[in-house]
């Protein structure tokens, strides 16, 4: 097979359009999405109505064009400012689901389709489908639509995001400290605190404690990253089984300390999922998946161990001395958000 002429030569050749594309599907590898977080999103108008808006923002998708010699080509669009799109109005035979997309149609490709203005018409539009299964031109989805029977006025209930990231970034953070001997001299091992204390169920203390001994690692979350997965580890945990220890642990997480005054008696504004400890448990672990809140994102954050016991456990029933330790890792990645959730 014949090679393609080279994207892109000088002198007096000829560079064709499917190298554009080919560069394009080079920069994305064939992804399809949204470029950014926020891009084109979709909502209800201020005031509903039949229509739904798009703001603006870009997106890409691969050549899905069937039975042509189209592989390894990308197309792109972009939403400059915002658009308002008409819904038709379900009637009384029932409610209807559809899907929003960004649609390309390229004359190119689809034999008889013939512009008006094949200068100036745009390639790109929105289209509403019934079914973003086996589509065969280029396109992004956007939003799931669920509307009622009888019904022309869309409101934010009927719209669920279905947008995702052509290319999103990823990277991590990590804090670990081992607990050694000279941890142990004048300092209180030992878990004292209840996980409620006043009805307030993230009370707790910084565990591993005492003076000195760090129990907070500070991460840096990048302005870009919107979701994280917290990992953390509580290892080399002493328990005095004959006490019956129970109680909770959990990581805290933000830029401002406080004592106790967060919500729910929260030293950090944010925390993950509590999850709870037995006498036979000799290291603790969680993972929790959760939204970055954007006055976190850019910024040095704080990742607190915090831990607690149940009402009426003796304090002698759990600690960590030499050779335990604690480690969390924050695995961070850029995805499609909502104003209403993140």
């Amino acid at each position: 097979m014949a090679l393609d002429q080279v994207w892109a030569v000088g002198g007096e050749a000829e560079n064709p359009i499917e190298g554009a594309r080919l560069s394009l599907y080079a920069a994305l590898r064939g992804a399809r999405g949204v470029i950014l977080p926020n891009d084109m999103k979709v909502s209800a108008l201020p005031v509903p109505g039949p229509f739904v808006r798009i703001v603006q923002g870009a997106a890409t998708s691969p050549n899905d064009y069937l039975g042509i010699d189209g592989g390894a080509q990308q197309y792109a669009g972009r939403e400059d400012s915002h658009t308002d799109f008409p819904v038709a109005a379900t009637g009384s035979s029932g409610a209807q689901t559809k899907y929003l997309i960004w649609a390309v149609h390229d004359e190119q490709h689809e034999p008889g389709l013939t512009p008006d203005d094949p200068v100036n018409d745009p390639r790109g539009t929105y289209q509403w489908v019934s079914s973003i299964n086996g589509l065969t031109f280029p396109h992004a989805p956007l939003v799931r639509l669920n509307q009622p029977a009888n019904t022309a006025t869309i409101t934010k209930e009927m719209l669920t995001d279905i947008r995702e990231l052509a290319s999103p970034r990823k990277d991590f953070g990590q804090f670990s400290r081992p607990r050694v001997a000279g941890d142990n001299v004048g300092t209180t091992p030992n878990l004292v605190t209840r996980w409620s204390v006043d009805s307030k169920e993230y009370y707790g203390e910084f565990f591993p404690g005492g003076d000195n001994i760090p129990n907070v690692g500070q991460i840096y979350l990048p302005h870009w990253a919107t979701h994280m997965n917290v990992s953390a580890k509580w290892m080399g945990l002493s328990m005095n089984t004959s006490a019956n220890p129970r109680g909770r642990y959990w990581i805290e997480y933000g830029d401002e300390y406080r004592s106790h005054t967060w919500t729910g008696g929260r030293q950090y504004e944010f925390s993950t999922q509590q999850f709870g400890f037995s006498p036979t448990q000799t290291e603790w672990s969680l993972e929790d998946a959760v939204p970055i809140p954007k006055k976190l994102r850019g910024k040095n954050v704080d990742f607190c161990f915090k831990a607690g016991l149940n009402s009426g456990i003796p304090t002698d029933s759990v600690a960590m001395y030499s050779l335990g330790g604690i480690s969390v890792r924050v695995d961070y990645t850029e995805r499609a958000i909502d104003a209403d959730t993140i």
